[in-house]
């Protein structure tokens, strides 16, 4: 119980230097808001954020198992860790509880079938359940929906505390990344214009971007289905292969000579995308209309 306190505790430690350190790395650049609570103006750092959950047990393909959730975002300027969220939906003490109680209610001659269990309401379950010392249980969320709350409740964490006093080191999220697969983002999002409220939020441009393993992958995703109508049969294995390929290495240009480079603009961005989309049309032979798409 010692070793679990002291683990939090060093954890919540680390995650305020960093964001005293991402903090410090957007104001450096300018790159900073002004907003109002309860009558009080506060600057928070305007940030970039990738972010991704993952449960306890996973099968891919299919949905979360398991009864614990986390959820990590990064900042990216600093590569630093801001944000951390866990969602614990079972306890081993409740579950050791319910069946000592369980067991002593057939030694009176009561039964509790199934079926009565799953009639029972949410207080009177959680009150057979209920124990003395720690519960682990800090949520009700089942998996498929936990990583959703938990990005919304990093995307307050960084604004606020669980008390609605405003952080030491306030980061404003501008540019959300995460794989998509969820509605997290938009729920941060929402939760830090909610905060800081609409007139600061429609001041700054708020960008919500796929991270780019998924998003070769759902192009993979869409150019498949496109191989399967008739205008596009000249699609085959071989071809498609190839594209993606020849994405991916475009990506990694892209990433390596504009995105990782802070002194680059945003013009010169759109020009290079632009140039290296035009050396991807010459490479696979594949049809222009397909990128017209």
């Amino acid at each position: 119980r010692k070793s679990r306190k002291a683990a939090i505790e060093t954890g919540e430690e680390c995650l305020m230097e960093n964001r005293a350190k991402a903090a410090a790395a957007a104001e450096a650049s300018g790159e900073t808001i002004d907003f109002e609570r309860d009558g009080v103006t506060y600057t928070a750092a305007k940030v970039s954020i990738a972010q991704d959950g993952s449960s306890l047990k996973r099968d891919y393909g299919h949905n979360y198992t398991g009864s614990a959730v986390a959820q990590i975002a990064t900042e990216k300027r600093t590569g630093l860790p801001v944000g951390l969220a866990l969602s614990q939906a079972s306890c081993v003490h409740c579950v050791r509880t319910l069946n000592d109680r369980l067991r002593e209610a057939r030694k009176k001659g009561e039964r509790y079938s199934g079926d009565k269990l799953k009639s029972m309401t949410r207080d009177e379950l959680f009150g057979l359940m209920s124990h003395g010392g720690h519960c682990y249980r800090n949520s009700t969320y089942s998996p498929g929906t936990a990583e959703e709350h938990l990005a919304e409740t990093i995307g307050r964490d960084l604004l606020i505390n669980d008390d609605g006093n405003v952080q030491n080191f306030p980061l404003f999220v501008t540019k959300h990344i995460a794989d998509g697969d969820t509605k997290g983002i938009t729920r941060a999002a929402e939760k830090q214009r909610a905060i800081v409220g609409d007139k600061v939020a429609d001041s700054v441009d708020v960008e919500m971007c796929r991270d780019w393993n998924h998003l070769n992958t759902l192009f993979e995703k869409d150019m498949r289905g496109f191989a399967k109508t008739a205008a596009y049969k000249e699609l085959t294995e071989e071809r498609m292969k190839r594209i993606k390929k020849d994405i991916e290495s475009i990506c990694r240009r892209y990433r390596a000579e504009v995105i990782d480079c802070d002194s680059v603009t945003d013009d010169d961005k759109k020009k290079k995308l632009k140039t290296l989309l035009r050396e991807m049309g010459d490479i696979s032979c594949h049809p222009s209309s397909l990128w017209n798409t």
